[in-house]
């Protein structure tokens, strides 16, 4: 169950995280969980893997329980943990024992128990006044009741611990993202205070029930004090390496070349990062996305680039609402695909101009385009 899960227990000390004896700069987490939501449609994979959890929770507050979906609540928790590693932090935790206590949960005799639990319970409040006052009870029904609420307790925290997870990769993109997209509001040098207005505005201020400890951790021959802190969600974990990066200075950006997201360590207003820009721009040789940045006359500290921006937003939003279900994957490649079109069209396409493309890359007349599109295939 979920207390047990040791999923989020982090060591914090300096400016370190540790996790499973892994040592990571606090603030690589949200910017791993930035760059590794899009690949492979991570988090709409687990975002979307939400309805059996919900049918079950729903039969199980109505006092029933269907053991077929039972078993295929189980099986999508199982789904989720396959697609949960390639998170972090997860691929470095133990996701083989989460896997066994699920598949040990979920069984159809753990569902025909319950039932059986219901349906004597259902029986037991008919009683008369009588039998109720002096505390009657059928033959075993006592240990039933005990070892019966034992297990309720233990799925429904399982069902309510994953039901977050999707609900969590979703909230921590788009408020991750946000902030991303408004530091290009900030003035030409950050300050502190004004990176640390901008994370409050965007992410308000939310209370988490998080375990906190001072512990020693050993590391080679060295014992040293650390804070541990034990959490019960996705999000705390990622939003608590968020802001306890950005006291030590440390935050998320998107490179404008490659549009990778990388973690930043000064107040400096820096657009491209230290990886090498994609081959496709560069004619196939290996450049740094800072070397190619100077090859085309991009200056570091460069202004805004209202088309790179409308493109970027844009996409997010459809990965958002591909997430949230309101568009289909398929569609959701086909605008992505179309917004990219159009990006290109106006760097090539003298006669494209940028009223034209800005009106083109707006949500209602991206969507028709695209619909238009796949009506003539």
């Amino acid at each position: 169950m979920p207390d047990k899960i040791k999923f989020f227990t982090a060591d914090y000390r300096d400016k370190f995280v540790y996790i499973k004896s892994n040592k990571f700069l606090i603030g690589s987490f949200a910017v791993d969980f930035l760059n590794q939501y899009e690949e492979n449609d991570n988090g709409a994979r687990i975002a979307s893997m939400r309805y059996d959890n919900w049918m079950l929770s729903s039969q199980m507050e109505k006092g029933y329980i269907n053991d077929y979906d039972f078993l295929k609540a189980g099986k999508e928790i199982l789904y989720i943990l396959d697609v949960l590693p390639n998170l972090s932090p997860f691929q470095y935790l133990d996701i083989e024992a989460e896997k066994k206590l699920i598949a040990e949960t979920f069984t159809k005799e753990n569902a025909n128990y319950i039932l059986e639990y219901y349906q004597q319970r259902a029986k037991i409040s008919l009683k008369d006044k009588g039998a109720m006052a002096l505390d009657i009870l059928p033959k075993g029904y006592a240990d039933l009741s005990k070892e019966a609420n034992k297990l309720l307790t233990r799925v429904k925290a399982l069902l309510q611990f994953y039901e977050n997870i999707g609900n969590d990769v979703i909230k921590a993109f788009e408020k991750l993202t946000e902030f991303v997209w408004g530091l290009e509001d900030l003035s030409e040098h950050y300050n502190e205070n004004e990176l640390i207005t901008h994370a409050y505005e965007t992410f308000g201020i939310d209370r988490f029930s998080i375990a906190t400890e001072y512990a020693t951790m050993t590391k080679g021959k060295k014992k040293m004090i650390v804070k541990r802190l034990h959490f019960r969600t996705f999000y705390s974990f990622i939003l608590t390496d968020f802001f306890e990066g950005l006291a030590l200075g440390h935050y998320p950006r998107q490179c404008e070349v490659c549009e990778t997201y990388f973690l930043m360590e000064s107040l400096r207003k820096q657009k491209y990062c230290t990886g090498f820009a994609p081959l496709d721009m560069t004619d196939g040789k290996e450049l740094t996305c800072r070397q190619y940045a100077a090859m085309v006359g991009r200056k570091e500290l460069a202004g805004n680039d209202p088309v790179k921006d409308i493109y970027t937003k844009r996409c997010a939003c459809i990965r958002s609402e591909a997430s949230r279900g309101k568009i289909s994957e398929d569609f959701a490649e086909a605008a992505k695909e179309l917004a990219k079109e159009l990006k290109t069209r106006y760097d090539y396409d003298k006669k494209y101009t940028f009223k034209e493309y800005q009106k083109d890359m707006e949500r209602d007349n991206l969507y028709q385009e695209v619909n238009n599109r796949i009506k003539k295939e």
